[in-house]
């Protein structure tokens, strides 16, 4: 009786090494197919995109705003200007950001570009609209542009 007990705790052992095999196994090709999360940076400074260092951010209570801005075709914005740091993602459209002394930068969807602060510039579109995803870090009760921004756009120009 004691050789079966020992043949069958045998087969036990065996079949159960088969099967954490097995587990290893699948759990090893489940990992290869199944997405892991990934991070891409698509901007971090401590300059704007101008090359100009942010100082420091707003004394007082944090407030962050995130807003999907939408400009329409051949638009020129009003001339404003950031009082804090912010940043933009452009998710569709083309944009040039035009400074008062006519240096410019122009971002395509997929690109961030990193705002300048207390700079007066304006935002052009061209043939298509801009759909940009724009992130500021103020503080509370502190507006996110200052300047022409209640006045109309200049279409077409």
């Amino acid at each position: 009786m004691f050789k079966v007990e020992a043949n069958m705790i045998s087969r036990l052992i065996s079949m159960a090494i088969i099967a954490i095999a097995c587990l290893v196994q699948t759990n090893s090709a489940r990992s290869e197919n199944t997405p892991t999360a990934s991070t891409e940076v698509l901007a971090q400074s401590s300059k704007s995109w101008d090359g100009k260092s942010y100082r420091a951010y707003p004394i007082g209570i944090p407030e962050l705003a995130v807003m999907k801005i939408y400009i329409p075709p051949k638009t020129k914005l009003p001339w404003h200007f950031h009082p804090a740091p912010s940043a933009a993602y452009l998710l569709s459209g083309k944009l040039t950001v035009e400074k008062q002394n006519r240096e410019t930068i122009t971002i395509y969807p997929g690109q961030a570009l990193l705002e300048t602060v207390k700079t007066w510039h304006r935002g052009v579109t061209y043939d298509k609209p801009a759909v940009l995803i724009a992130f500021y870090a103020g503080s509370f009760g502190m507006p996110l542009s200052e300047g022409y921004v209640n006045a109309h756009l200049e279409s077409g120009k």
